[in-house]
């Protein structure tokens, strides 16, 4: 019906507005408005009289939820009520719902203004407190909520959009952030450590002062690979064994031939054994590792490396002699760069089976490398630093998480080394580690409440894997300069140990006490 009269107005007011022109136009709309008008009154008018019963607008009453106790267990329903009783700031909530909120968020009581923002949705079911259809989950019951909440190990986030969907208190989000972080299993679970920033070695100014060695295993044979910081020239030679002998031994070759350099860049096997180190002092030269589990740190080798075998590897495939693929590797120009490391090296091109004039055979020193090899070291840099960002130091007693083939272990830092991002740690077990920063977490697990101090064992016991801190190598080498002497017949009874308070405190013997076993 009313359709019927809308239409017809309009049609109505079309031709009306047909038959005007000129200053009637105001007219002919302000009639057509009172005719719309008198339709929607009258369509409201015949709704109202088809209503049987009159809305009372007075006693409107918003129903939040039918019955809470519909979707509860028991048991956890009748936990919350008990615990929503012996809850003082519940109860105060209760109250100041009750008694009506004040005017102002001053005049309430301190133990209910975190819930100002909050005060209309608030209302009582059941003995329980609600926000809207969300439960105040009484301070008692807090941490078990968490625990439920994070059941299937799910990260910070998820727990929370979770907890906002049901529940409320407040500091909520700040509570789950530390129940999850502090959750045993999800700590040892966690991902690497982001990159930090690169820290670069120093360019020598001259070839052969500062090399890099690895040791490399290919088709049943190992491999010493040395190579130049300045030039990128490889020497590549078999071993028959992976000992320090043998290694000392194919060393001897390579120094004979170019130099003693001023500095070894190397890992720890088997270059920080004893009779390397001894060799190093009589030959004259610095021995530096590399940190255990963190190849990047010797990254010229490691990637000099990868070059060497996919080399030999192609010349096995091909029948092509490897000596005469090292060659062409030695007289390829270093990438940026118009010079090959034999040139960089020795000044001149290598004659190999390619055709070179006499003038490229003749020697000619390179200009500006230095220059150059600083440019290109700072684009490299610049790129890798791109989405890199700094750790935190740790000191000495910090309780960490060392990373490992089973996940991020629990540890202590022992010592900081003078080596950058490096550290000395020991496990609960007492065996000690030297890890790089990026390789330890803060430990934000709290350490168990037992009857005393934890201890963390001998500092001075090793274990056989290749990356433990190798004691030997960490004497540095000014002591094996020294003159020997007389072995002295003092040691302590106990080996010294490292105890810890549940808190994390390391403890340290008094001063005084030192002369007293």
């Amino acid at each position: 019906m009313w359709a019927w009269h809308f239409c017809d107005c309009l049609h109505f007011v079309r031709v009306r507005h047909d038959s005007l022109t000129g200053n009637n136009m105001p007219h002919v709309m302000h009639f057509a408005y009172l005719i719309l008008k008198l339709v929607f009154v009258e369509l409201y008018m015949q709704l109202a009289r088809s209503v049987d019963t009159e809305i009372d607008f007075e006693n409107e009453k918003v129903v939040y939820s039918l019955d809470v106790a519909v979707a509860l267990p028991q048991h956890l329903l009748q936990e919350l009520k008990d615990a929503t009783e012996a809850d003082t700031e519940l109860l105060a909530l209760k109250q100041a719902h009750s008694n009506g909120w004040p005017s102002r968020k001053g005049s309430a009581d301190k133990v209910v203004q975190p819930y100002w923002p909050l005060r209309h949705e608030i209302h009582i079911e059941d003995g329980l407190v609600m926000i809207g259809d969300k439960f105040i989950i009484p301070k008692s019951c807090r941490p078990h909520m968490i625990e439920r909440l994070h059941v299937a190990h799910q990260g910070i986030q998820r727990s929370k959009a979770q907890a906002r969907m049901l529940m409320y208190w407040p500091n909520m989000g700040k509570d789950i952030e530390l129940g999850v972080s502090t959750c045993n299993t999800c700590q040892e679970m966690l991902p690497s450590n982001v990159k930090e920033p690169l820290l670069t070695h120093d360019i020598p100014s001259m070839p052969w002062t500062k090399l890099a060695a690895d040791i490399f295993d290919l088709y049943g044979h190992s491999y010493l690979l040395v190579i130049d910081y300045f030039s990128r020239y490889p020497e590549v030679l078999r071993l028959s064994d992976k000992s320090a002998n043998s290694v000392i031994a194919r060393l001897k070759a390579i120094f004979a031939r170019h130099g003693i350099p001023q500095e070894l860049v190397s890992d720890h096997v088997p270059f920080a054994s004893h009779d390397m180190i001894t060799f190093a002092n009589k030959w004259d030269f610095k021995l530096t590792f590399s940190s255990p589990g963190y190849p990047q740190s010797n990254g010229m080798a490691e990637r000099s490396v990868q070059t060497v075998k996919k080399t030999f590897v192609k010349a096995a495939q091909t029948g092509l002699d490897p000596h005469l693929a090292l060659l062409s590797l030695r007289n390829t120009p270093v990438t940026g760069m118009k010079y090959s490391p034999a040139q960089l090296l020795m000044g001149r091109v290598l004659r190999s089976n390619l055709p070179a004039s006499a003038s490229m055979l003749k020697p000619n020193v390179p200009q500006n490398v230095y220059s150059h090899l600083q440019r290109h070291q700072a684009n490299q840099k610049r790129y890798y630093d791109f989405r890199a960002r700094s750790l935190n130091p740790f000191q000495r007693g910090d309780r960490v998480r060392m990373e490992t083939t089973q996940g991020w272990q629990p540890a202590i830092v022992q010592k900081v080394r003078d080596e950058p991002r490096s550290y000395d740690v020991v496990t609960p077990q007492g065996k000690r580690y030297r890890r790089n920063r990026r390789h330890l977490r803060p430990d934000k697990v709290p350490m168990q409440q037992d009857t005393g101090p934890v201890i963390y064992g001998n500092i001075d016991s090793h274990d056989t894997q290749g990356d433990q801190v190798q004691e030997a190598a960490a004497c540095s080498q000014q002591e094996a300069r020294e003159e020997p002497s007389e072995p002295s017949t003092e040691h302590s009874a106990e080996p010294q140990r490292i105890t810890v308070t549940k808190s994390g405190r390391v403890v340290r013997a008094p001063s005084r006490y030192k002369d007293f076993v």
